[in-house]
């Protein structure tokens, strides 16, 4: 999720989108999805209209937020699709995440295309996009496009949760446990399901906080833990209600 706010990216498109005759130094990659939270979120025909500028001079990010502005509207899902496989095939993983998510579920006018998707998922997870990592083992989970294989989606878990994808930590954990894919390892498991729970996945959270509930006695630390991380989990289920996991 971007951690910029919206007042900031109307400075940045009056800045940017209200010089449009001067001739300005080269954007950076803040300041184009500053414009671009103007063109996706409010939906500003100015801030389009600068996002299009600097993806025909061949900027990356400014083409990968441009197809995220046009794919809003069905009308302009063959231009998304033209800009973000433009960005993709430059290197801008998020492109290449966003695509690959295109041909697995069909959207934006495609159909569905498994392997192109697991090729753009590839791209992606070898740049370090956690959430392309955790796609790719939820394809070989499920065979979808590949010939299904727990070590193979073993694999995977395990390349998203060192790109720090919390709810691969979980999964990650879960195999451990299972020896799902790799070898029962309760150590491993448990180290898991405790940077998933660090990293706020709400899921590993009640999970541990079970699982130390379990060992302790009313008085112990783990109880008093327990109870701390199931009232964590319960603070980020109502700070988050309105977004998926």
């Amino acid at each position: 999720m971007r951690l910029k706010t919206y007042w900031y990216a109307v400075c940045m498109c009056l800045v940017f989108v209200g010089c449009e005759s001067q001739h300005t130094a080269l954007p950076s990659s803040a300041e184009i999805e500053s414009v671009g939270i103007l063109a996706i979120q409010a939906r500003k025909p100015a801030a389009v209209s600068q996002l299009a500028r600097w993806a025909k001079d061949g900027h990356l990010v400014a083409q990968r937020e441009l197809a995220l502005a046009y794919s809003l509207n069905s009308d302009n899902w063959s231009q998304a699709v033209h800009w973000f496989q433009s960005a993709a095939e430059g290197g801008d993983r998020e492109a290449q995440f966003e695509l690959a998510n295109a041909y697995l579920y069909a959207k934006l006018g495609l159909r569905q295309d498994y392997p192109k998707a697991w090729a753009f998922y590839e791209k992606a997870a070898l740049q370090g996009e956690g959430k392309a990592s955790f796609m790719l083992a939820r394809m070989a989970r499920h065979g979808w496009g590949v010939s299904e294989s727990a070590e193979q989606s073993a694999h995977w878990l395990m390349e998203s949760s060192r790109q720090e994808n919390a709810q691969a930590m979980y999964e990650l954990s879960v195999a451990y446990a299972q020896g799902d894919g790799l070898p029962r390892d309760t150590v491993q498991s448990r180290y898991w399901l405790n940077m998933s729970a660090e990293n706020e996945y709400k899921i590993a959270m009640q999970a541990l906080a079970l699982e130390l509930e379990g060992q302790g006695g009313k008085d112990s630390k783990s109880s008093q833990r327990s109870k701390l991380l199931m009232k964590e989990a319960s603070d980020h289920r109502l700070m988050n209600w309105n977004t998926n996991l």
